[in-house]
């Protein structure tokens, strides 16, 4: 029974591997649920008693990639209460770099993508993940550091969507390029300089 469930687990990971991969090269719509299948060396059938649907497969990336976020991404925002903003643009810019520098990361934000204004469920995923959660957690960073004087006098929501803008354009822009922009020399100097500036006219 314990060997049955491994082989159940192992064909559930093989599935979404194969699937990532597959959505990334070709597209969500241009492939069916028998390719995968026949990649992952299963009968066409058998794909269904771990997905009802190529949907829930999406669904089911959306979520593992929601996982990652959490666990690389968002402790970066948990700055220590000494910090300043120089020290808090360091470590969230730093994080979200080598997130999504990562192959597969990559792989499932080019299919986010292309599937937020076709799926309700990405699209939502998209706004609170990558946009609303951070953004919150910027503004109540930014008035922390009003609070203690040491960043000007601001609203601090505006501050957090005029600082995360530039980080949701570069991640827009690396996705449809396929990672291309990320190679670009001139991408770690547009980031410093950003900060750079940011800091130079937010800061006290």
């Amino acid at each position: 029974m314990k060997n049955k469930d491994n082989r159940r687990t192992q064909n559930k990971d093989k599935i979404i591997e194969v699937a990532i991969n597959l959505f990334s090269q070709k597209g969500y719509n241009e492939v069916t649920m028998r390719e995968i299948a026949a990649e992952v060396g299963i009968k066409a059938a058998s794909i269904y008693n771990h997905f009802a649907s190529k949907e829930a497969i999406l669904n089911e990336i959306t979520v593992i990639f929601g996982e990652k976020l959490t666990e690389s991404i968002y402790p970066a925002f948990n700055v220590s209460e000494g910090d300043g903003l120089s020290e808090f643009a360091q470590k969230t810019s730093s994080a979200t770099d080598n997130f999504f520098i990562e192959p597969l990361h990559a792989k499932i934000g080019n299919i986010l993508m292309n599937e937020q204004f076709h799926n309700d469920t990405v699209r939502d995923f998209l706004l609170k993940e990558l946009i609303e959660k951070p953004r919150e957690a910027i503004s109540a960073y930014f008035e922390k550091l009003i609070q203690s004087k040491k960043m000007i006098e601001v609203d601090p929501l505006l501050a957090a969507k005029l600082y995360h803008s530039f980080f949701i354009y570069n991640f827009y822009e690396n996705t449809l390029s396929k990672g291309k922009n990320a190679l670009n020399p001139r991408a770690n100097f547009e980031r410093d300089e950003h900060i750079r500036l940011f800091i130079k006219n937010f800061s006290r």
